[in-house]
């Protein structure tokens, strides 16, 4: 099985992609502002809901070369994983499957 060093320690590509799943979830604080809704209704009856503010993307490409920059996997090996990833979990969608990636959540 191959290894790769990551943070000073060797791991299985499977190791790698948990601790990949376990940062994104350390990034997945959601900025939102409150805005004020009308109930259709009842127009006198407005209520306050929070919708998310997009700070700006982070592509696939972006995550392949961050993999890279903090792991001796090569950006491709990590644009391979991650596109592999994609099939794999459109498969599964469309056959109806729930897809659970760790404790980033639920597709």
């Amino acid at each position: 099985m191959r290894e790769f060093l990551f943070l000073n320690d060797r791991y299985t590509m499977k190791e790698i992609i948990y601790l990949i799943i376990k940062t994104i979830e350390l990034i997945m604080a959601i900025t939102y502002k409150v805005s004020k809704c009308r109930n259709p209704k009842n127009p006198d009856a407005n209520y306050y809901t929070g919708k998310a503010v997009k700070s700006g993307e982070y592509t696939f490409a972006d995550l392949a070369r961050d993999i890279n920059n903090s792991t001796t996997i090569t950006e491709a090996d990590a644009t391979a994983v991650l596109k592999a990833m994609k099939q794999f979990i459109t498969k599964a969608l469309l056959k109806g499957e729930v897809v659970v990636l760790q404790d980033l959540g639920r597709l």
